[in-house]
């Protein structure tokens, strides 16, 4: 019994953080609010699903009990439901901005799981993904197929060469993304300001960027191909 209420609060907490996200977006169209916050809460919920989700299965514990079975059928977010399933292929959930269409600028995001990147012509290695086998979940409750993965090095403002790892080449998605969580995984601190943000590993300077419509922009100068 207490393991049927959790499971159908973590539902119920997973949808209101997705009808939030997708009203929040909508106003930081107008309101040029950052969604860095909401994303990374997202996360957690997507995250703790998930990982509840099994211990249903196995125990026969329904994800809906009652009155909300009958509502499955025919609710219209039927779709965003399917998202706690432990079959599906969700790998990443990142913010896609509805600011900008710049192939050419890596945004910094806090809210990303993954770095994602727009242009296959940016990899310097590239493995093909089968169709549907791997999907990113957008901040506007989209779901977008990764067509590959790879390897990308970006040659900061500062000198430096930023090498990002495991990117997902994601066409659909608005603008490439960094993710604020990766680069910690690998030594790499930011920290942002009201206008700008630096990076740091080890106390020393990796690179910087600046603040664009509530985006913060990595500052590069190109994109290096391996020869």
């Amino acid at each position: 019994m207490f393991a049927r209420v959790i499971s159908q609060g973590v539902v119920a907490a997973l949808i209101m953080a997705m009808l939030f996200l997708h009203v929040w977006c909508e106003l930081d169209w107008y309101l040029d609010i950052s969604l860095r916050i909401m994303l990374t809460l997202f996360t957690s919920l997507l995250t703790i699903s998930h990982t509840l989700t099994p211990f249903f299965k196995k125990n026969n514990i329904p994800l809906f009990s009652g009155k909300m079975t009958t509502m499955e059928n025919n609710n219209p977010l039927k779709s965003s439901l399917n998202l706690v399933s432990s079959d599906d292929n969700f790998i990443a959930v990142v913010s896609q901005s509805c600011k900008t269409n710049d192939v050419n600028e890596w945004v910094v995001d806090s809210g990303a799981t993954k770095h994602v990147c727009k242009n296959k012509n940016a990899f310097t290695s590239y493995t093909i993904i089968g169709d549907g086998e791997e999907l990113v979940y957008l901040a506007d409750s989209k779901t977008v197929k990764v067509h590959g993965k790879g390897r990308v090095l970006l040659k900061l403002t500062s000198g430096k060469t930023l090498s990002l790892n495991d990117v997902l080449h994601v066409p659909e998605i608005r603008t490439n993304l960094v993710s604020v969580y990766l680069l910690g995984k690998v030594g790499v601190k930011v920290s942002f300001g009201c206008d700008n943000f630096v990076m740091t590993k080890n106390d020393v300077l990796v690179g910087n960027g600046y603040c664009k419509k509530g985006l913060y922009i990595l500052d590069i100068s190109e994109i290096l191909h391996d020869n």
